[in-house]
């Protein structure tokens, strides 16, 4: 606030920031800090002509690819694309999926070559649908987390296939559907996926 949106931190401080801003859930002060175009940040080096990572916020001084602000790339996987490994596990042999909870970005990609193979995470949400499609190498499972569009009543597919949380019984690879008020839970292991919340009407 103080600082208009810009960053006032460095090596050390930016990670953590973004980090205390996604537990706090303030989502939209993270994508207000990340996507300002003016001095002193991120979206500054883009809005420069950037394509790498430079040492210090100003252009004039220091590397021009250096990986020294890199913690947010990491950030960005973890609760943009929302690929998270599971606490308790060990290379990526448990994973959580949860997309951006905030209002600000509408679609994202990521993939994280693992030593089980490549993971990938594609989602995109609207005010009638979300989309979560999910390719899990063998040897992981994933929690995969499906934004509902709206609170009102949704339903779930994966791949065309209508889901009923409450059946017990789910195609190839699904092993529980849990719903919540604003989302679906969904325990899979390893395969293909494309989850689907539609607004009913």
């Amino acid at each position: 606030i103080r600082c208009s949106g810009h960053l006032d931190t460095g090596i050390m401080g930016t990670p953590v920031l973004l980090e205390a801003l996604a537990l706090e859930g303030r989502f939209d002060v993270a994508y207000e800090i990340l996507s300002s175009t003016t001095y002193p940040g991120f979206g500054f080096m883009l809005a420069s002509g950037a394509t790498t990572m430079w040492e210090n916020w100003s252009y004039e001084n220091g590397s021009h690819c250096h990986p020294m602000h890199g913690g947010v790339c990491d950030w960005m996987y973890r609760h943009v694309a929302g690929i998270r490994q599971d606490t308790g596990s060990a290379g990526f042999s448990r994973i959580i999926v949860e997309p951006w909870w905030g209002q600000e970005v509408s679609n994202a990609s990521a993939k994280v070559l693992t030593i089980r193979g490549q993971l990938e995470v594609r989602w995109e949400k609207s005010r009638v649908q979300s989309m979560v499609k999910v390719d899990l190498p063998v040897g992981c499972s994933a929690s995969i987390l499906v934004p509902k569009p709206s609170s009102d009543k949704c339903m779930l597919s994966e791949s065309g296939t209508h889901l009923d949380p409450g059946a017990g019984k789910f195609p190839e690879g699904i092993g529980k559907i849990s719903e919540r008020d604003d989302s679906y839970m969904i325990e899979a292991g390893a395969g293909s996926y494309f989850f689907k919340a539609i607004l009913k009407g």
